[in-house]
């Protein structure tokens, strides 16, 4: 743990992370009850979104400032995740208890896991080469703040690297976060078509900022 940097370090947190994948995972294999089942995956979900939002906003920009193959590293996991948040997609709009949802979930945990293999083998030891103990700490509370306010479903439109994944994030981050209170599920027109309109939006905005600054 020490090596790591601490309990509070932002290692140590993505390591507790894919630990409780894991258990949520084999927990949902080896039930049988459909509604407790559910509610697993309701929690699997949420935690790999949030946690691949915090990865992208706080830890893989640090990878890719002090790692020398950084950008291959966190490109090859940035396609792990967007690969798995097509499946969910797919996954949320198809019957509970389907066989052909069964499968598809199967789909999705099969990269979740390949995801966490190539973290931990292969990106965090790198970054664990690369800075000492106490700048691994630093980034360990940003990246609990982001993950306790990242969307909790996905949004395939929405991009892989800040700052346009927290302009677009964010936002979508609370309504999700509201309909999981209220026990909801989130219309696939919020999923595809609103985060798609303010994409347009943010494209508009950068081009008047960028008409504007050449006037």
């Amino acid at each position: 743990m020490e090596q790591l940097g601490g309990p509070g370090s932002v290692l140590a947190r993505q390591r507790r992370d894919h630990a409780e994948m894991d258990r949520l995972m084999e927990r949902y294999r080896i039930l049988t009850d459909g509604a407790e089942r559910e509610r697993v995956l309701k929690e699997v979900v949420q935690l790999v979104f949030s946690h691949a939002f915090a990865e992208e906003t706080v830890l893989w920009p640090a990878v890719r400032r002090s790692v020398p193959d950084g950008e291959e590293l966190t490109a090859r996991v940035e396609e792990e995740h967007q690969q798995v948040n097509d499946l969910v997609a797919g996954v949320e709009r198809m019957t509970p208890g389907s066989p052909e949802r069964e499968e598809k979930v199967r789909r999705v945990f099969a990269p979740i896991r390949q995801d966490i293999r190539d973290e931990e083998d292969l990106v965090l030891p790198r970054l664990q080469e690369s800075l000492d103990t106490a700048r691994l700490r630093r980034p360990g509370t940003a990246w609990e703040t982001v993950r306790m306010s990242a969307p909790t479903h996905p949004h395939p439109v929405v991009p892989r690297r800040p700052p346009g994944n927290a302009l677009l994030g964010v936002p979508l981050s609370l309504y999700g976060r509201l309909c999981d209170g209220l026990g909801l599920s989130i219309p696939s027109a919020v999923t595809k078509k609103i985060p798609a309109a303010l994409a347009g939006l943010l494209a508009s905005a950068a081009v008047a900022a960028v008409l504007c600054k050449r006037h």
